[in-house]
């Protein structure tokens, strides 16, 4: 059974480049599985944003705290447990921190607790739209800051 690795590298005209193709060849010798297997290509993903968790603390665990009486911390402990548990029922449940979401797990998150919050009648304002700043130069772009557009 070989052990699942991950590599990194760019696609361009075509052609794969790895970022390491020196330590691929050594990994790839050592695997000592013969026979079919699977590769998946996809883009790299980012990792939640600072004002995915400027708006989860600051206005859905706030909001959450105020109308059920939990500290901040508790707050954000009820809605982890709630949302992020994996293997839920099992021997090894556990749950998923937060820090290891990427952008699209943290914006499913974020929606749940919206949702949860509106089934208790508690309406909370609309996460901002934040500017993207496309590997941009530009001095003007204050994303990483979290201003809105």
């Amino acid at each position: 059974m070989i052990r699942e690795a991950t590599w990194y590298g760019e696609i361009s005209g075509g052609k794969l480049s790895l970022s390491q193709p020196e330590l691929f060849r050594v990994w790839l010798g050592a695997v000592k599985h013969q026979g079919p297997i699977e590769i998946v290509i996809r883009g790299v993903s980012a990792g939640k944003t600072n004002a995915q968790l400027a708006y989860y603390f600051g206005v859905l665990v706030k909001e959450l705290s105020d109308y059920a009486g939990y500290s901040k911390d508790e707050a954000d402990g009820v809605l982890c447990r709630r949302f992020l548990t994996a293997n839920r029922g099992q021997p090894n449940e556990y749950v998923r921190s937060k820090a290891d979401l990427t952008t699209e797990e943290m914006s499913a998150f974020i929606d749940s607790v919206i949702l949860l919050l509106a089934e208790c009648g508690v309406v909370v304002p609309p996460q901002p739209v934040i500017k993207k700043c496309e590997q941009s130069q530009d001095s003007s772009c204050k994303a990483d800051r979290g201003v809105v557009q």
